[in-house]
């Protein structure tokens, strides 16, 4: 079992990397989120070494979407990381990573088979 996550920068591209886990047959989870360096840079404008930072962002959208996915079978998970993999070749659009997954407890219901 394994756990996909991927901290998402461009959200235009929320919809398509959705589509992939569904038609892929795995859940998903979003979670609006926001970077340290962001938050760091909003919150701190007295503090001069945060004030250089600020313009790193100057384009980014204010948040980002974090989106979480615990995949059971290998193949499902190849499939999901083969074709969301190039949606993050474009500077500063995300990253993805997948962990293994040594537990799960909850939510493996005959209702969420099909999901």
């Amino acid at each position: 079992m394994y756990s996909v996550f991927i901290i998402l920068n461009k959200l235009s591209k929320l919809d398509e990397i959705l589509k992939v886990f569904y038609d892929n047959g795995c859940g998903a989870t979003t979670l609006n989120s926001e970077g340290l360096a962001h938050t760091l840079c909003n919150h701190n404008h007295n503090i001069p070494i945060f004030a250089g930072l600020r313009s790193l962002f100057e384009d980014d959208e204010p948040n980002n979407i974090t989106i979480m996915s615990v995949i059971e079978e290998e193949k499902k998970l190849r499939d999901v990381v083969d074709a969301l993999k190039h949606e993050f070749d474009e500077n500063r659009s995300g990253i993805m990573f997948v962990t293994p997954v040594l537990e799960s407890y909850g939510l493996h219901n005959k209702e969420y088979e099909n999901y």
